[in-house]
């Protein structure tokens, strides 16, 4: 069959060129001036090789110069290229479009041609009566072929149907069926989210008189068009009286923006009886990133500390902190040599991660005792699916350190409007979970709270972040005091540690008799000449006290307030120890004995340590350890309880947890003015 058609095809070719007997010059000229006939021969030429050098893209351009000005056998070697792909890509529909041009002007070969589209169903469904009605049309003009493929069709039980194969030759009439216009998307939302599989469907109805060829689906886009593709479709024949499902793609990626677009969409036909122009408008929505941080670590040995050769277990919580999911998620836990996994795996992926979701990973890892230096540096690295939304960490894990030792790595403050808070999956002390709510307002009351963890000269002070942020829930939930009531500042300068002050100084102006709390976790400083006592602001020089802010001067612009109370935590020593073993001050590597500042005016105050004492971490509850009994405390009464009694509690607990934890004494002091007497005593807080 292959080889019948293959010699008709050839033998049109060859009389094409038979009847045809200018010399190839002439033949050009004449082509190029527009004789169809010149332009069929050369499509011939160069497509066979006769005379010239075969050239498939010469023959395609003069063939389609002699079909479109009419000639029915360019029309048909047109179609008979397109369906065996000789040339040019194999196209089914267009190869129908034009072997219907050719049959119309009565070209057997091309109403062959179409019968078999039929019968195999190139471009169109199987139509076995179809076919035969175009089989009948050939045969009845004397083609052998088309009685051959008409008869054994009919031998096989399939008639013609009562079909004017003629009907080409009537204009088609394409109209889109009433309520048929709808448009979908995976979420459901009626909006193009970004990454988001949507569609545009609609049906159109062919109510003309011919079958509709050669339409293609224009779409137009007119609006928020960042982000988002979509493509013309090319439709198949569409015959008298059908309906064809048209289903067209929107493509959307991460630059997709928030706001509408307009598509406007029409089904062009060669002759003008497709569609007119109609629009759609949508909605569209940005991308909705995830972020995934490490937002917080722990590490566990069974002897106390990180040694070599002992294997110890390092615990962290992987969270997506917004509110995108996050694909195709890999972590990679980086180690140095000599450091190994004993346990879990430093590879490990995940599909999705949800917004807020927490992956806690466990790995348990040892250093053998070629590992050279003091501290183990270990990258935990983070990929999603864009490579883009995603911190890589950093842990310095330093041998012969205490264990339970926990950081914080705060989220990006990110707020999103109208949506819920996510809460960072930390690895909680006690005192930070179930802080105690009331009911009750303590609107008199105005709070500074300085959290100086980070300092630019000296080192830092181990969870003092997290003192100053828990401290400040407590003061909301427990105490009931109001956001707008409460400066927190956060490893604070000299200047925002004076502007905070400040505020206090103003507010107390402001309003009649208020109480005021002043909370500081952070490094406290000695001025070796005169023993005298400073905070170290983040930015302060240990070696000029004019940077730094002398404690007595602060009792004695907070006395100097007319305030009916001030209650003073100060979670620092003043000795010129860290928060930890060492010092951070004195040249002469001792503590000193210093003065601890006089109290003014209504003032209380509860002091971490005495003389020349470290105020001491808890490591295991992330808090200063004084901090953490003062919490502890507030958290147990619900913030119902006398200064005297919270005194005595922080007191007991704190020098004895010292001596358990750290082997040494770290006795908390309560202080009040000299003009207080024992009044302070019955004070509360709530």
């Amino acid at each position: 069959m292959k080889l019948i058609k293959y010699l008709l095809f050839f033998f049109c070719i060859v009389t094409s060129l038979v009847l045809y007997g200018d010399d190839f010059t002439t033949t050009l000229q004449k082509a190029q001036q527009g004789d169809v006939k010149a332009q069929c021969y050369l499509g011939s030429l160069y497509y066979t090789g006769y005379g010239v050098d075969k050239n498939y893209s010469e023959a395609l351009f003069w063939y389609n110069n002699a079909a479109s000005r009419g000639n029915s056998t360019a029309q048909e070697i047109l179609g008979y290229m397109y369906t065996y792909g000789k040339g040019v890509e194999r196209d089914y529909n267009k190869a129908m479009y034009w072997y219907v041009k050719a049959a119309a002007q009565g070209n057997l070969e091309a109403q062959i041609q179409i019968g078999h589209m039929y019968t195999y169903g190139r471009g169109v469904d199987v139509n076995y009566s179809i076919a035969m009605s175009w089989y009948k049309l050939a045969a009845d003009r004397g083609d052998v072929n088309a009685k051959h493929c008409y008869e054994k069709l009919k031998r096989n039980g399939y008639h013609e149907v009562s079909y004017n194969v003629m009907s080409i030759n009537q204009p088609p009439l394409l109209a889109v069926v009433d309520g048929s216009l709808t448009f979908s998307d995976s979420s459901s939302d009626d909006c193009i989210d970004a990454n988001e599989d949507c569609f545009i469907k609609f049906a159109v109805i062919n109510k003309g008189k011919g079958v509709a060829y050669d339409c293609v689906t224009r779409i137009h886009m007119n609006g928020m068009t960042t982000g988002i593709s979509i493509e013309d479709i090319q439709l198949p024949p569409i015959g008298i009286g059908e309906t064809y499902d048209i289903r067209i793609p929107i493509f959307s990626d991460i630059n997709t923006q928030n706001g509408q677009i307009t598509f406007t969409i029409e089904i062009s036909e060669p002759n003008g009886w497709g569609v007119a122009p109609f629009d759609l408008t949508v909605a569209t929505k940005a991308y909705d990133p995830p972020y995934l941080q490490v937002v917080d670590y722990t590490v566990f040995s069974s002897v106390g500390k990180i040694r070599k050769m002992e294997p110890f277990t390092l615990t962290f919580n992987l969270q997506n902190t917004k509110y995108g999911d996050a694909e195709d998620v890999k972590i990679k836990v980086k180690l140095p040599n000599n450091v190994f996994v004993m346990d879990g795996s430093s590879e490990i992926a995940y599909s999705l991660i949800k917004s807020g979701e927490v992956k806690p990973i466990q790995l348990t890892l040892a250093a053998n005792n070629n590992y050279p230096t003091t501290n183990i540096p270990i990258t935990i690295d983070i990929k999603e699916k864009y490579g883009k939304f995603a911190e890589n960490k950093q842990l310095d894990i330093a041998l012969n350190q205490a264990t339970h030792s926990t950081i914080n790595i705060a989220a990006k403050d990110e707020p999103q409007t109208e949506r819920k808070e996510i809460k960072l999956a930390m690895i909680k002390s006690e005192v930070d979970r179930n802080i105690p709510t009331t009911n009750t307002k303590n609107p008199n009351t105005f709070v500074l709270i300085i959290a100086n963890e980070h300092y630019s000269q000296v080192a830092s002070v181990p969870f003092a972040l997290n003192d100053g942020n828990i401290f400040r829930e407590y003061c909301i939930k427990t105490l009931g005091i109001g956001e707008k009531h409460i400066k927190y500042l956060s490893d604070a300068t000299g200047n925002q540690i004076k502007s905070g002050v400040n505020w206090l100084a103003n507010l107390t102006e402001a309003f009649d008799e208020p109480q005021i709390i002043v909370y500081y976790a952070g490094h406290g400083i000695p001025d070796e000449s005169n023993k005298s006592s400073y905070l170290l602001p983040v930015d302060g020089i240990i070696s000029d006290m004019s940077t730094c802010y002398k404690l007595d001067d602060l009792y004695k612009t907070l006395g100097s307030m007319p305030a009916s109370q001030i209650t003073v935590f100060m979670d620092a020593c003043f000795s010129g120890s860290k928060r930890e073993d060492g010092m951070i001050a004195s040249a002469r590597g001792v503590a000193l004995r210093v003065k601890s500042g006089v109290p003014q005016g209504n003032m209380v105050v509860f002091s971490a340590a005495q003389g020349d004492e470290t105020a001491y971490p808890n490591r295991e509850q992330q808090h200063g350890l004084f901090t953490y009994y003062l919490l502890k405390k507030l958290q147990e009464t619900q913030g119902d309880i006398a200064l005297k009694d919270l005194g005595d509690y922080i007191t007991k607990q704190v020098s004895q947890q010292s001596l358990l934890l750290n082997s040494k004494k770290q006795t908390p002091c309560v202080t009040p003015s000299v003009t207080l007497g024992d009044q302070w005593q019955n004070w509360k807080l709530k």
